[in-house]
This record gives structure tokens, C-alpha cells and sequence, in this order.
């Protein structure tokens, strides 16, 4: 199961990042030391790059990044282990 740093995200003008399942791989972890602020399901929006995520769940983390996913798509948060930089 692929895992994502928190801190390697790079989000566009409003702190957004757009999380795409093309490979329906079902499952991604998100190391963060950052707590999450909220979490939930869009109703309408687009993001500045122009993507739809209407309807798409997300989660915001204090000061950093709010992730947008598609529904099928698990993101599961934990804190990093050690200091795996890579």
C-alpha cells in the first residue's frame, strides 16, 4: 500500500491537494506529524487547477494541506515513523 509524507505534497494557492486513484489501488497512508483539523465529504468545489471534487471526501491538516480523494479511495493518517526521509 503506497504511503505519502505529508511535507513531500506540494499544494496549490489555497493549500489544496488532489488525490487521484487511477490505479484503483483502494488504499493510501499519509504520514503527518500535523493533527487533522476535519474531515468530510465536498459538496461542491473546484479546486484552482480546476478540478471537479464535488462530492469527493477530504481531510484538512493544521497548518498544511487540505487533501481531496475520491470516495473508493481509504486514506488512512498516522504519525511518521522515525525519520524515513526518502
Amino acid at each position: 500500500m503506497p504511503v505519502i509524507r505529508i511535507d513531500r505534497l506540494v499544494p496549490d494557492d489555497r493549500g489544496e491537494v488532489v488525490l487521484f486513484d487511477d490505479s484503483h489501488i483502494g488504499t493510501v497512508v499519509v504520514e503527518s506529524d500535523r493533527p487533522v483539523l476535519e474531515r468530510g465529504r465536498v459538496r461542491r468545489h473546484r479546486t484552482d487547477g480546476g478540478d471537479d471534487v464535488s462530492g469527493w471526501n477530504f481531510v484538512r491538516f493544521a497548518d498544511g494541506p487540505t487533501l481531496y480523494y475520491p470516495p473508493h479511495l481509504t486514506l488512512t493518517v498516522v504519525e511518521p515513523e522515525g525519520d524515513r526521509r526518502a
